[in-house]
């Protein structure tokens, strides 16, 4: 039996969860991504792989009109130890005030990505930051549905497909709050565990902490912070980190990233987090302390309305237009397509190895700040005028 097919397949494994006779598997492919195998002998042909899969089944949630905010945590500190400006830390504040438990995106002793859970504030440091790998789902939708049931409050944070699935799989419950995050994409594991052991063998160390997102320079340059336990430290940025320059140049994705189906203003969770890129200060209202970072926070539905209420408290906002998060989200129009040299690059990752594709295809880049800034200016209006956003949103859709 055939699910989806393999280049739609987003690897969420609901359907592994939600199989009832265990027929369901996973296999890791020659990119190093999940896909699920059904033993034929074991399925009845329930189809309830198919019911969860979010290829198949996409929640409509574009009937609220839409509202966007840049903004940012009135803690400097919880802004600094975030990706931008600490609005996931501020929601799962208020889930935990409620006796929730929040679920999102960790580390965990290998440093590999997983979805976890944690039910008090002291556990929040850990699902708080980008992770630029896909997260293995492990029993977390079992685990959602059980909490749900009890009649606990969950917060689940995620990719637009995994908050599908999520759906799909423990239904519609008030008491399950949603977050999707406006994705670039999700990079193989297998891309970064080859990544990681080249940094343990230059470093003569094994990794003790990773940062994603480490804000220096400044907010705006992507840059990766890795420490090792002989007290060494590595800093590299989009121009001259091996994964960052692999994940931005869309070659180390998964396939069903580029043909991605929430890459749009459909948005599944109650509310969209993401960094506020190409963010144009309001002289009538500013955003006070931008140098660390600004979340954009985009409410999609009455749940999110009530979820934004509750921490206006505890945030600076300014409200912005739909037009300007598109701006610097072109994920909200459309996915990334794939580099050109995508599949020369596995060819030759399979057949040679990490380190040969990281001198061939990964080479550093030179930063030139006026030249990707002005050819910023060209894309946008392209864009613009490619898809005709404005018309779009201005009808509500």
């Amino acid at each position: 039996m055939t699910i989806c097919e393999k280049d739609l397949c987003c690897g969420c494994m609901a359907c592994m969860n939600a199989c009832p006779s265990g027929a369901i598997t996973r296999y890791t492919d020659g990119e190093g991504f999940w896909f699920p195998e059904v033993d034929d002998a074991l399925c009845t042909g329930c189809n309830s792989c198919r019911r969860v899969c979010p290829v198949h089944n996409v929640r409509k949630n574009d009937t609220f009109q839409k509202k966007v905010f840049a903004c940012n945590s009135l803690s400097d500190e919880t802004v600094l130890d975030s990706s931008s400006g600490g609005l996931f830390t501020e929601i799962a504040k208020l889930i935990l005030s409620k006796n929730g438990v929040v679920f999102g995106a960790v580390l965990d002793d290998r440093f590999r990505v997983i979805h976890s859970s944690v039910s008090t504030e002291s556990g929040l440091a850990r699902l708080r930051g980008s992770k630029y790998v896909q997260s293995d789902m492990k029993d977390v939708f079992p685990q959602i549905k059980g909490l749900l049931e009890s009649g606990r409050i969950v917060l689940f944070s995620g990719t637009p497909c995994q908050v599908a699935a999520l759906y799909n799989f423990a239904g519609e419950n008030r008491n399950l709050y949603t977050c999707d995050i406006i994705c670039h994409g999700v990079p193989s594991p297998m891309f970064f565990e080859d990544y990681k052991r080249d940094l343990e063998k230059r470093y003569k160390s094994e990794i003790s902490d990773i940062k994603f997102r480490y804000k220096k320079p400044c907010w705006e340059v992507f840059s990766m912070k890795v420490l090792f336990k002989n007290g060494q430290e590595y800093a590299g940025d989009a121009f001259n980190d091996p994964f960052l320059r692999g994940f931005l140049t869309d070659r180390v994705s998964r396939p069903s990233c580029h043909v991605c189906g929430f890459a749009n203003l459909n948005r599944q969770g109650d509310v969209t987090i993401a960094d506020f890129w190409r963010y144009i200060p309001d002289d009538e209202h500013p955003l006070e302390n931008r140098k660390n970072g600004i979340s954009l926070l985009m409410l999609n539905n009455e749940k999110g309305q009530a979820v934004f209420e509750e921490i206006a408290s505890r945030i600076r906002y300014v409200a912005k237009p739909v037009y300007e998060a598109v701006n610097g989200n072109l994920c909200l129009a459309k996915p990334y397509e794939p580099s050109w040299d995508r599949s020369n690059f596995w060819v030759s990752y399979r057949q040679r190895g990490y380190q040969y594709c990281k001198k061939r295809y990964l080479r550093p880049k030179n930063y030139v700040p006026p030249l990707v800034s002005a050819l910023n200016k060209i894309v946008t209006k392209y864009e613009y005028e490619k898809y005709r956003l404005h018309d779009k949103i201005d009808a509500g859709k």
